[in-house]
Order: structure tokens, then C-alpha cells, then sequence
């Protein structure tokens, strides 16, 4: 056997293999999570001052599906607030929400949303105080 043409078949199967990975990393599609990850990783710490705000919570927020309605509750006053459903697949089917002063009870409409996994970013202020949560839910549809 000669090994010259077993060392060029396998350089050429080496070659096939890289033009075939390089082919289908360029025409992946993505997209970055959040157009503003670098003001979110310097905001980090204050996040984490308002997840444990939270967490001190007597009751928590809770985030369901009752009959074709997301239903988000939120335990405290709320001065102001901002709720986005966030769609991990496709962010561009992100969902922003304002709460309105004392509005504990958010509810929106199923129907307007995609069939998969949604992350309810939920912000708001009770006077000086701020919190943050997330709560994770799922649409069959």
C-alpha cells in the first residue's frame, strides 16, 4: 500500500471537514441577546441588590397562564415599573409592558405571543426601593 495517497486522502478529508464547519458557522444565524450587555454587566451589582430585595419578599412574584392570559403578580406597591416578556428564541418578538402606579395584577393576552419558552423581566420601584424578577413560563398554544 502506498501511504502517499493515505496521507493525501486524509488531508483531504481534514479540508473537506473545515470548509464544512467554517460554511456552517458563517450562515448560522444570531443575535446578541441584549443590544445593551455591556451597561447590563456594569449595572450587574445593582441587579443583584434588587433580585435580594426580592428574595426578602414575604410573598413572591408569580407568573401564570389562566385562560389565555399571562398573569403576573407582583407582592408590593408599585410607584413605577416595566415588565418585558422575553422570548429567548427570537428577540425580536420581545414584549415591553409599563406598570402603572399600584397595579399589582398584570395580565396580557396569550394570543399575541409565540407557541415556546417566554421569561417574564419584571422591574419595578415601591418608593426607594427596587426589585427585580424573573419568572419563566411556557406557551402550547
Amino acid at each position: 500500500m502506498n501511504f502517499k495517497y493515505v496521507a493525501l486522502g486524509l488531508l483531504g478529508g481534514f479540508i473537506i471537514m473545515m470548509s464544512t464547519l467554517v460554511y456552517k458557522s458563517v450562515s448560522t444565524d444570531f443575535y446578541l441577546v441584549t443590544d445593551k450587555y455591556y451597561e447590563e454587566g456594569v449595572n450587574y451589582d445593582a441587579t443583584q441588590a434588587k433580585l435580594t430585595n426580592v428574595d426578602n419578599l414575604h410573598e413572591k412574584v408569580t407568573a401564570n397562564i389562566v385562560e389565555n392570559n399571562v398573569i403576573i403578580q407582583i407582592p408590593t406597591q408599585v410607584t413605577e415599573g416595566k415588565i418585558v416578556l422575553y422570548r429567548p428564541a427570537d428577540g425580536t418578538k420581545d414584549i415591553s409592558l409599563d406598570i402603572a402606579k399600584d397595579q399589582s395584577l398584570i395580565t396580557y393576552k396569550v394570543t399575541k405571543m409565540d407557541k415556546g419558552k417566554w421569561i417574564a423581566k419584571i422591574e419595578w420601584q415601591n418608593g426607594d426601593q427596587k426589585y427585580y424578577a424573573e419568572k419563566s413560563f411556557f406557551i402550547n398554544k
